[in-house]
C-alpha cells in the first residue's frame, strides 16, 4: 500500500497516533489546506508536532476518500467540520518506508 494511502487511511481512523505513524520522527508537514479551516496554514516539523496538531483535528471527526494517486501525487477529498475540502498532497520525500516531507494543497 503506498504511503499516501496509508495517510487517508490515518485520518479516517479517526486517531492521530495511526496517522501520525506514517511519518518519519523529524518529518515536515506543510499544510495549506487548513486555511480554509482556521485561516492560516500548518507547518509542522516532527511526527510529535503531526500527532498533536491531529489529535486536535480528529475532534471534528474528519473523512478523506481518495479520487486519484498518481506516483507520489494524490487528490483528495476531505470531509470536515461541515466543510469539503479539495485537497492535493505530495510525498516529496520517504524515508525508511516513512513519510519524510509531505505537502498539502487546495485543488480549488
Amino acid at each position: 500500500m503506498h504511503l499516501l494511502e496509508k495517510y487517508v487511511q490515518g485520518i479516517n481512523s479517526g486517531k492521530a497516533a495511526t496517522l501520525a505513524a506514517v511519518f518519519a520522527p523529524d518529518a515536515i508537514f506543510d499544510d495549506e489546506g487548513t486555511k480554509k479551516l482556521f485561516g492560516k496554514a500548518v507547518y509542522l516539523t516532527s511526527r510529535k508536532a503531526i500527532r498533536r496538531g491531529f489529535t486536535f483535528m480528529m475532534l471534528f471527526k474528519p473523512k478523506a476518500s481518495i479520487l486519484s494517486l498518481k506516483g507520489d501525487v494524490m487528490e483528495y477529498d476531505m470531509a470536515v467540520m461541515g466543510k469539503k475540502l479539495q485537497l492535493k498532497s505530495t510525498l516529496v520525500k520517504e524515508e525508511n518506508g516513512l513519510i519524510k516531507e509531505f505537502c498539502c494543497r487546495l485543488r480549488a
